[in-house]
């Protein structure tokens, strides 16, 4: 199921409306997102790759991956330092992640990076063939 719209009088601008007037909020999803919580995401300074992405990572995957390496074995290292959200970073073994990829502008002081892959991860639809390879130099 995706979420195209919000329901009743909720709508991007009014959470963007509440965000601004110093709310909180939390947005969870799976690689399955909606519309709205793109426009939500786009309007908070995060970006979601297009639908059908993963992260894959073929060097850091789960061994009960099914093939694609979009079960990914993050080190807790790559977690927030901050023990209120996470925890006690040294005391958390590694975090499986299936999902979709995301970009967030750094300059945005009001996004936090929870959990950021390693540096051999990009995201990209492992159901589509790889017809062009682009190289970044500090991805993250």
């Amino acid at each position: 199921m995706n979420i195209k719209e919000f329901g009743g009088n909720v709508n991007v601008q009014a959470i963007t409306d509440f965000i601004d007037n110093g709310g909180n909020v939390l947005v969870a999803a799976n690689s399955n997102v909606g519309d709205a919580i793109r426009e939500l995401a786009t309007e908070c300074g995060v970006e979601i790759d297009e639908e059908g992405a993963h992260v894959i990572d073929h060097l850091n995957y789960d061994v009960s991956d099914e093939g694609q390496h979009t079960l990914i074995v993050a080190d807790s290292a790559n977690l927030l330092y901050a023990q209120t959200i996470v925890g006690d970073k040294k005391s958390i073994g590694p975090v499986l992640f299936r999902g979709i990829g995301m970009v967030s502008d750094q300059n945005n002081p009001l996004v936090l990076d929870i959990l950021l892959a390693s540096s051999t991860a990009y995201s990209y639809d492992p159901n589509k063939k790889i017809t062009e390879v682009l190289f970044f130099s500090n991805f993250r």
